[in-house]
């Protein structure tokens, strides 16, 4: 039969080991929740820029527009004039 001391270290380490296992585990789950939040601010982040970008973008593709609108009007004119 185990003696008193034996049993305790047996049960302190079956105790210690669950211990350990849960602090792993509730890392774990921290270190997810932790990701989830950044993947969301990550994604918030990207969509704001691409945002941007198509602003910026769309912008600079009606002032190309715009220009080319004057400069054909500007043909047109110069061509009835001379005709």
């Amino acid at each position: 039969m185990p003696s008193s001391v034996q049993l305790k270290r047996v049960c302190f380490s079956a105790w210690y080991h669950v211990v350990i296992e849960r602090r792993l585990q509730m890392g774990k789950a921290t270190a997810m929740a932790d990701w989830k939040i950044l993947f969301r601010a990550f994604s918030g982040w990207r969509s704001v820029c691409i945002e941007k970008w198509v602003k910026i973008e769309t912008d600079r593709r009606e002032h190309l527009v715009k220009q080319e609108h004057r400069f054909v009007v500007s043909l047109d004119i110069s061509f009835k004039i001379e005709v």
